[in-house]
Order: structure tokens, then C-alpha cells, then sequence
């Protein structure tokens, strides 16, 4: 329950921003714009954000508990850095949408960077979370099934590579949109469902865009 709950809070919160949100590309002028425009998005989004961390927190410590040590504290070490990144950036989208008349262009762009570049620091806590996990499908004895284990091990492998891809700039401002436009996917079909609701789900054209560019690009 605590997963569905979580999860389901993560799509809602990028759903929540909508497609036209400032990125890496945005002006300074733009996003003051956009958060004068928008303040209540960026703050639901924030809240939202903090619910996520607090579900994530809890389903990390529920899953830790079950593994031997050393590997319940990697994994909750993991867990906890998900959920303070995910804190860190919703204090920057909910100040920059509390006073958003009085912010500097050049101010504004430089905390909304900061913003960007959360996700790197999540790949590395999710690296550090699918670790433990692929290590206890290790041995004659594994505590974890092998599929789990190999699975995990790839995930890993993935989400480093992409601590090093995300750093470009303009990478991660199409990862961050491909990711996005993936998530409101997601929400659209459950809230449709079925094959016959497909055609309502579809994505719009900058979405599809995007979706293009990321398949393209490999940023999935």
C-alpha cells in the first residue's frame, strides 16, 4: 500500500507542474514570469514532493529491515538520500513561488538550476539502494532470488551511467522532460483505462517531442 501510495504521489506531483514549466533553457525573465503565473502549481508540487519523500522514507525502512546487516543501512542510506534530495528541491520550487514579484531574473535562474540538477544526486542514492540488494543474490546461499539480484545489479549500473549523462545541461533538461511526459502517460492511462481510453492518454505534440528526442537520444 505504502508503494502504490508513494508512487502514485511521485506522478502526481510532476502532473502537477504541467508541461509549460520553466527548464535549463528558460530565461531569467521567463521564469519569474512563469512563477508569478503559476505559484500555486509550484507550491502544490513542492507539498506534493514532501509527501513523497515521507512515503519513501517509511517503504525504504519497511524493505531495510528485512536484510541482514551491513546491507539494511546502504539501503536505508539510499532511501534517505531519495527523500532529502527530494525535500531539498521543493524548498527551492516553493520559495521561488512564495515572493516571485520581487525575484532578481539572474537570482531566479541560478536557484532554479540548482533545481535541475536533483536528479543525478537521486541516481546516485538509487545506485546505492539497488547495491545491498544485488549482493544478497551473491554466493551459494543467496538471501534474494538471483533474478532480483541481476535485476537490481542492472538497474544500478544504469543509474550511474546516468550521474554522468545528467550533468550536461541541455541532457538533463530533455531527460528531466522525457521523464515527465512519461509520468503524466501514466497518470492519463490509470485515469482512463483500458485500451479503449488509450486515445484520450495520448500525450500532446511537445510531449511527443520530447518523447521522440529521448528515444533518439537513449535518455530512457
Amino acid at each position: 500500500m505504502t508503494t502504490i501510495a508513494t508512487g502514485a504521489l511521485y506522478v502526481l506531483s510532476f502532473v502537477a507542474l504541467h508541461h509549460g514549466h520553466p527548464g535549463v533553457e528558460t530565461s531569467g525573465q521567463e521564469i519569474v514570469a512563469w512563477f508569478s503565473e503559476n505559484g500555486a502549481q509550484a507550491r502544490t508540487y513542492a507539498w506534493l514532493s514532501a509527501l513523497v519523500a515521507m512515503g519513501f522514507t517509511i517503504l525504504g525502512g519497511l524493505l531495510a529491515s528485512v536484510m541482514p546487516r551491513p546491507h539494511r543501512y546502504i539501503f536505508l542510506g539510499g532511501a534517505v538520500g531519495f527523500a532529502v534530495t527530494a525535500q531539498v528541491q521543493a524548498w527551492f520550487w516553493a520559495g521561488l513561488a512564495f515572493h516571485p514579484q520581487n525575484l532578481n531574473p539572474g537570482t531566479a535562474r541560478v536557484l532554479l538550476d540548482i533545481t535541475q540538477f536533483w536528479a543525478p544526486v537521486v541516481n546516485s542514492s538509487m545506485v546505492a539502494m539497488a547495491a545491498p540488494v544485488s549482493a544478497l543474490g551473491l554466493g551459494a546461499d543467496p538471501v534474494v532470488p538471483r533474478w532480483l539480484a541481476w535485476l537490481s545489479a542492472i538497474f544500478g549500473i544504469e543509474q550511474a551511467i546516468e550521474t554522468i549523462n545528467r550533468v550536461r545541461p541541455v541532457r538533463l533538461h530533455h531527460a528531466r522532460r522525457h521523464h515527465e511526459c512519461l509520468s503524466r502517460r501514466l497518470a492519463r492511462v490509470s485515469l482512463y483505462g483500458g485500451s479503449a481510453g488509450l486515445g484520450d492518454a495520448a500525450p500532446g505534440p511537445r510531449c511527443r517531442r520530447y518523447l521522440s528526442r529521448g528515444e533518439n537520444n537513449n535518455l530512457t
